[in-house]
């Protein structure tokens, strides 16, 4: 009989400090929160579940929307508009 493995992608800890990351507006917050997610991937590669990673979509919306404020680059403000729009239609 073979025994199969069940693989755990996060513990309650990591999912607690990606839950409070999104009440967060500290942009090192939301980069930690980004690296458990992509730690997470790295360990799920395709069985990452949706939820996971549409956060970590919306995180990186967050980081790069923060990062974008008060500057005058047009190129940078549509880059953070198509991140939204990929987040919403994901």
């Amino acid at each position: 009989m073979a025994h199969s493995m069940i693989r755990v992608p996060f513990t309650n800890t990591d999912w607690a400090v990606v839950r409070d990351a999104f009440r967060s507006e500290d942009a090192a917050v939301l980069k930690d929160a980004v690296s458990i997610l992509a730690a997470w991937r790295a360990r799920t590669g395709k069985a990452m579940p949706v939820a996971a990673d549409i956060s970590e979509l919306i995180l990186r919306v967050l980081i790069a929307d923060a990062e974008c404020v008060g500057v005058d680059d047009w190129w940078s403000a549509g880059n953070v508009r198509l991140l939204f729009c990929t987040a919403i239609i994901r």
